[in-house]
């Protein structure tokens, strides 16, 4: 404002001294002011607004971007499975989720590139461990892994297969008409269960079947065995049954009199003869008389009820006594009595002194 001023006054000085012409141009410079030029007798003046240029602010540097969140983040892995223990031959699936990852890959019980999420199945024979690392946009790693494991497994040992065998037998072995006959089955070998079907002269699915026959002759049965595994083997049983049993003879009703035994009782009565009666109560043979050696007869009364023939006790005969024998008895019991008549008379002795001399027995 203050340079406007003074031209505008050197302008004016010079108007007054002498004629003059003016011009004026409008421009725009970078100071955004007037210029002028005048002619004063011939001579030509310029004139220009004078002003010093502004300043220039000096430009602000565009920063570089470093992303530094991005490549602070390292990236999160998770890996898991469905099941954590399987049976050999079981299979397992792994599972995963990443987040600022972009690429993975696995190891150690798997391996290959990976996508960032995502599954698999595996068939892990042992205890294996899983693992997925991954790597995000800047370099940075995480890894996440997961073990599953297989169950021991002990396989019950096949059995040694052996063959099927087959028999059977029968009981009664020799039965008649009318008896109950059973047929049993015999298995040898082979495997349980077993199953059976009789044929020919008998049927049925069991082990053992029974039945009677009403006609004598030879008799033929056969039994199929079939084991667990289908197979099969067949034993034949063979049996004569024989006409019904004779009607038992009706025992003779026994008369009065009539002596029941299985066997012959013989005895010796008073009279010197022996006498043997069978079971049905007939006298077997002749009563004989035993000759004897004549005896004089002692007129000497004898008790019916207590003696015998021959002087013997009746209990002597009742027991069948001999004659020696009870000779024997008799000396033996004169003997005893002999002794008691010492002991009694004694006693009665010790009685009498104890009171003769004033003493009280105890």
């Amino acid at each position: 404002m203050k340079n406007t001023l003074k031209i505008s006054i050197i302008l004016a000085i010079f108007a007054v001294l002498a004629p003059f012409s003016v011009s004026y141009a409008n421009s725009n410079s970078w100071c955004g002011s007037t210029s002028y030029t005048y002619t004063v007798g011939g001579i030509l003046f310029y004139a220009q607004k004078a002003c010093s240029p502004p300043l220039q602010p000096e430009p602000t540097p565009t920063p570089t971007p470093t992303q530094i969140s991005q490549y602070a983040v390292y990236p999160t892995v998770n890996l898991y499975a469905n099941i954590n223990s399987v049976s050999p031959g079981q299979s397992a699936t792994l599972f995963w989720n990443t987040s600022n990852a972009s690429s993975c890959y696995a190891s150690s019980g798997w391996s290959g590139s990976k996508n960032i999420s995502g599954s698999e199945t595996v068939y892990p024979y042992t205890a294996i461990t899983y693992t997925l690392t991954c790597t995000s946009y800047s370099g940075q790693q995480s890894s996440d892994s997961e073990t599953i494991y297989v169950n021991q497994y002990y396989p019950t040992p096949t059995p040694v297969q052996q063959g099927l065998g087959a028999a059977c037998s029968i009981s009664p072995d020799s039965p008649r008409i009318g008896n109950i006959v059973t047929f049993i089955a015999f298995e040898s070998g082979g495997t349980a269960p077993y199953y059976y079907s009789w044929s020919g002269e008998v049927s049925g699915a069991s082990k053992s079947v029974s039945r009677t026959f009403s006609t004598t002759g030879q008799k033929t049965a056969s039994v199929k065995i079939t084991d667990a595994y289908g197979r099969t083997s067949n034993g034949v049983c063979d049996v004569n049954v024989l006409a019904a049993a004779p009607a038992p003879t009706p025992s003779p009703t026994p008369t009065v009199g009539q002596v029941q035994g299985a066997s012959t009782v013989c005895k010796t009565v008073n009279v010197p003869v022996t006498v043997c009666v069978d079971q049905n109560g007939k006298t077997i043979g002749t009563p004989t008389p035993t000759p004897t050696a004549p005896v004089t007869p002692t007129p000497t009364p004898t008790e019916v009820s207590k003696t015998g023939s021959n002087g013997k006790s009746f209990l002597a005969s009742i027991f069948s006594i001999s004659d020696e024998t009870w000779a024997r008895i008799k000396s033996l019991l004169k003997w005893y009595l002999a002794i008691l008549a010492i002991i009694l008379f004694v006693a009665i002795a010790y009685f009498i002194i104890k009171r003769a001399t004033g003493k009280e027995v105890k």
